[in-house]
């Protein structure tokens, strides 16, 4: 027993180990979760009324949002480190965006064009086809 225990002693993290692991898979993910959610993820790293402990701390410092609806509450990342973005250099992405998507019209509507050609092509007959057809044609002439 004493091999398990030190097995187990040597995996431990402290509170601040804990919290710092909980704000870097929240920031890695980027998405909600609840805090049964986060704990299962995790796959159990420490009881799960201890990571409510955290998620609740790190609510509190600002690192993670907590929205609660009755009993459930729910945790993100805090996005304060999100880049801003100018209004000048939105229009810029926004005409970006529209050139681009003025691109891939096109390039659909070529791809349609050719395949349209190819399929036309596909239903012309080889020359060796019109050369029998022809002969089947005078043959029936005559």
């Amino acid at each position: 027993t004493t091999k398990k225990k030190k097995k187990k002693a040597a995996g431990k993290l402290d509170a601040d180990g804990e919290q710092q692991m909980l704000l870097d898979y929240f920031k890695q993910q980027n998405r909600p979760y609840s805090d049964k959610m986060a704990h299962e993820n995790l796959h159990n790293p420490f009881p799960r009324a201890r990571l409510g402990r955290h998620l609740d701390e790190l609510a509190e410092q600002g690192s993670l949002v907590k929205k609660t609806w009755g009993k459930n509450s729910v945790y993100w990342p805090a996005q304060t480190d999100a880049k801003v973005v100018d209004k000048h250099e939105l229009a810029r992405m926004d005409a970006r965006i529209k050139r681009l998507n003025g691109d891939i019209t096109d390039a659909k509507q070529a791809e349609t064009a050719a395949l349209r050609e190819r399929s036309a092509l596909g239903r012309v007959l080889t020359d060796e086809q019109l050369d029998a057809r022809i002969a089947e044609l005078e043959q029936r002439a005559a």
